[in-house]
């Protein structure tokens, strides 16, 4: 009786750890619905790619923090030479986490957000003065940069004030034509286009496609991603779904279903089906059999589970992969990453500086870890304003063959 009674406090309790994370689940996906791209909320980073000066071609980052410490962001391409403002993108109220890994600090360097806004606004003016065509996207996102001011460098568009084109052919006499102007009209510097466009795959190489056999179940597979996508993309979830259930057979028939897993969780995340998406990233946990994959899933995992609000499960498993995964420094470093989400920046420390001492070091140039572990500590020193200790990490950084930024 005493075991058939520990047995229903157990469910009892897991039922409640379920409730818990359907709640704070549900008050997340309302979170992230409402209009969310505000320049009044607190600036995260304001950012121009290091080499703009130079190449005349500015990649442009603004971010900003909400109170639930998820990030609106947006990424402007600016053409000073030529068209002005060229291409923008970013996303509303989206995870901290998705943020940092598509954002690479290393390489751009901070500006004042009054410097983006003003580049903004001139490359918008410059473009409309020539009648250049203005890329489409979520024009609530332009309002994240504020208002423009004076800070920050001089820039200037053109050269001798006309515009200068330079890029692929076929992209440049496309804009100059949206203009109603002839390219004549302008000096250019024109190369070829490509002959094809870059294909991107999910499940094999592109150079697979050519060569595969018309019956191979791999090319099958890759050819119901491609569709589900473009399902996707095309605002018809449901379609998209129905494929990716089918292509689960497949992928376990030609040694794939890991990846599959992979590729379906991230697609239920990206529609907001968090627990939906955290029992895919479990079976992939299961379904990984290399022991250093293995510990990637989980902690895939762990951060999904941190993401919907169970933190206290999440470290759970990064606890129990110190102990047993293969390459723990891989561990500690992202162990550090979720402290420090978690507001935790003395663990993260530790466990930072625990990498930069470990075995990680007998080759600095060949190891990102060590890498890594260098630029997150100085990440958190420098935004915590401990300049002095920064600069230290940085120069004993630099003796070991490593820069940080």
């Amino acid at each position: 009786m005493a075991k058939k009674g520990s047995e229903a406090r157990r469910k009892k309790r897991l039922e409640k750890h379920r409730a818990r994370r359907e709640e704070k689940s549900a008050k997340r996906q309302e979170a992230m619905r409402a209009p969310v791209a505000d320049a009044t909320l607190p600036l995260e980073d304001a950012l121009i790619g290091a080499d703009w000066e130079e190449k005349r071609l500015a990649s442009l980052v603004i971010s900003r923090r909400h109170p639930n410490r998820n990030v609106s962001f947006a990424q402007f391409l600016v053409d000073l030479d030529g068209f002005g403002l060229k291409d923008f993108g970013g996303r509303e109220n989206a995870a901290w986490e998705v943020y940092d890994r598509w954002l690479d600090r290393s390489r751009y360097k901070r500006v004042p957000a009054g410097f983006i806004a003003r580049m903004v606004r001139e490359a918008i003016a410059w473009a409309n003065a020539y009648g250049f065509p203005l890329p489409k996207g979520n024009r609530r996102l332009l309002d994240l940069p504020g208002e423009p001011d004076d800070s920050g460098p001089s820039f200037a568009f053109g050269r001798d004030g006309e515009p200068f084109l330079r890029g692929e052919e076929a992209d440049i006499r496309w804009r100059v034509a949206q203009s109603g102007r002839s390219l004549e009209e302008f000096e250019c510097e024109l190369f070829p286009s490509p002959s094809k466009r870059a294909v991107r795959t999910h499940f094999v190489p592109p150079e697979y496609l050519d060569r595969a056999d018309r019956g191979d179940p791999l090319l099958r597979l890759e050819k119901m991603a491609s569709l589900a996508e473009r399902w996707e993309a095309d605002k018809e979830p449901a379609r998209a779904e129905a494929i990716f259930k089918g292509m689960e057979p497949i992928a376990r028939q030609v040694g794939r279903l890991a990846d599959y897993l992979r590729e379906y969780a991230a697609f239920l995340l990206r529609h907001e089906r968090g627990e939906e998406a955290l029992a895919i990233l479990g079976r992939r946990v299961e379904a990984v059999s290399d022991p250093a994959a293995k510990a990637e899933a989980a902690m895939d995992r762990a951060d999904l589970l941190r993401y919907l609000g169970d933190a206290i499960e999440a470290e759970k498993v990064y606890r129990s992969l110190l102990e047993s995964a293969p390459q723990p420094d891989r561990v500690r470093l992202r162990y550090a990453r979720f402290l420090r989400d978690t507001a935790r920046r003395d663990e993260a420390r530790d466990l930072c500086r625990q990498v930069i001492a470990g075995e990680s070091g007998a080759d600095p140039e060949a190891n990102e870890v060590l890498r890594s572990a260098y630029q997150d500590l100085y990440d958190d020193l420098a935004a915590l304003g401990e300049d002095k200790e920064a600069k230290a990490l940085a120069k004993e950084a630099k003796r070991r063959g490593i820069r940080v930024h």
